[in-house]
């Protein structure tokens, strides 16, 4: 993936007079050192797409920790809740755990980071990483959740 800000760099970094030998700007015309009005409107559109996807890429590392915290959270709650004596309602989760607990520590854990990885580095044009993240965040949140309830409440019996 090319950097944005380098090639912003390139384009809009103005050289020194005497360093501006190989600009075509420079040499047709080497006293004018302020922007046209196209470049202007170029520079300030090109200034809000790299601030846009600036604030995206923020919103989807904070979606990926959100999403990696409420997955181990979900295995931990799931963990003492096995042991606490209640069953796996997951059906594949279930199944997995038959073939025995390391297997599924591996699935449960390296599986999302796989994904969480994916989202990350993939070019994400229509935004269905960041979806794909927000929900995967909101089922691990609440399988995390409803286990802590049915703790609690085997706790209080």
């Amino acid at each position: 993936m090319p950097c944005y800000w380098c090639d912003f760099v390139k384009k809009h970094v103005r050289l020194k007079p005497q360093a501006a030998t190989t600009s075509a700007r420079a040499s047709t015309n080497p006293s004018k050192s302020s922007l046209t009005v196209e470049e202007a409107k170029a520079l300030g559109v090109q200034a809000a797409n790299f601030a846009f996807n600036w604030q995206l890429n923020i919103f989807k590392v904070v979606l990926v920790a959100v999403f990696l915290f409420a997955n181990a959270m979900d295995y931990y709650t799931t963990k003492k809740g096995l042991e606490a004596g209640l069953k796996e309602g997951n059906i594949f989760a279930r199944t997995i755990m038959k073939w025995g607990w390391k297997k599924y520590q591996a699935v449960k854990l390296i599986g999302p980071a796989l994904f969480a990885y994916q989202a990350l580095t993939s070019e994400d044009p229509y935004y269905v990483w960041t979806a794909s993240l927000a929900i995967g965040a909101a089922m691990f949140t609440y399988a995390f959740v409803q286990n802590l309830i049915l703790i609690a409440g085997r706790k209080t019996e």
